[in-house]
C-alpha cells in the first residue's frame, strides 16, 4: 500500500466508521482499484501459447 495520508471529511462515505475507530486503517481509492485488478487478474486461466 502507498501510506498516503488522506484527510476523511465529512462527506466521505467511511466518515462514520472513521469516527467510531480512529486508529481504523484507511485504504486510498487508488490502493483499492490497483488490489481489486490484481485479485482479477490472479483468477484469471492462463492462455495457452
Amino acid at each position: 500500500m502507498c501510506g498516503r495520508e488522506v484527510e476523511i471529511e465529512p462527506d466521505h462515505n467511511d466518515y462514520e466508521k472513521y469516527l467510531e475507530n480512529p486508529k481504523a486503517v484507511y485504504i486510498c481509492t487508488l490502493c483499492t482499484a490497483k488490489t481489486l485488478k490484481e485479485a482479477k487478474d490472479a483468477q484469471l486461466e492462463p492462455k495457452p501459447m
